[in-house]
C-alpha cells in the first residue's frame, strides 16, 4: 500500500505545484479614436456679430466682367471713398451702417428663402433686395439687384 500512496502523493504534489494559480497578469488596453466633427456655420453666425468693411464696390453690375468700380480698398482715384465705412448686423434682424463721414444709419435685414441666399436690407436709403454670393468667416459678397451693385466686403478683426 505504501508503494501506491507514495507515487500518488508525489503526483498530487507535482500536480498542485505546477497546475495551481498562475502568476501571469493579463493587461487590457483600450484604444480610443477621437473624431472631431466641425459643424457647418449657419448664415446667421457668419453674418452677424462682426464688422464688415468694403473691399470693392461695383455699380451697374449685371454679371461677371461687368460694372464700374466705384471703390477698391487701397486704390487711388476711387469714385466713392469708403475707407472708413463699416457695417454691423445683429441676430435680431437689425443692422447699423456707419458711413465714411461717421454718420450712423440704422436698418434691418432678413433672409427670405429656404436656401438662405436672398437678402432684404432696409434703411433710410430704402429697401434693397439681392443675393448673397459668398459668405464665410472673412468674406461677404452681396449682389444688390435693386440697385445693380456688387458689394464685396471683408471681415475687420
Amino acid at each position: 500500500m505504501r508503494k501506491i500512496i507514495l507515487p500518488s502523493l508525489l503526483l498530487f504534489v507535482l500536480y498542485t505545484t505546477f497546475s495551481s494559480c498562475n502568476k501571469d497578469t493579463q493587461v487590457t488596453k483600450t484604444i480610443t479614436d477621437t473624431v472631431t466633427v466641425t459643424p457647418t456655420p449657419s448664415i446667421l453666425s457668419l453674418l452677424t456679430g462682426k464688422q464688415w468693411i468694403f473691399d470693392t464696390l461695383y455699380s451697374n453690375y449685371t454679371g461677371p466682367g461687368t460694372g464700374t468700380v466705384q471703390y477698391a480698398r487701397g486704390a487711388s482715384g476711387n469714385i466713392q471713398d469708403l475707407d472708413n465705412a463699416v457695417g454691423f448686423s445683429w441676430p435680431d434682424g437689425t443692422d447699423l451702417y456707419i458711413d465714411n463721414n461717421g454718420n450712423y444709419v440704422p436698418g434691418t435685414w432678413s433672409i427670405d428663402d429656404i436656401d438662405s441666399t436672398n437678402l432684404i436690407e432696409s434703411s433710410y436709403g430704402g429697401t434693397s433686395r439681392g443675393k448673397i454670393l459668398k459668405l464665410d468667416a472673412t468674406h461677404f459678397n452681396f449682389f444688390d439687384s435693386t440697385h445693380n451693385l456688387l458689394n464685396i466686403q471683408v471681415y475687420k478683426p
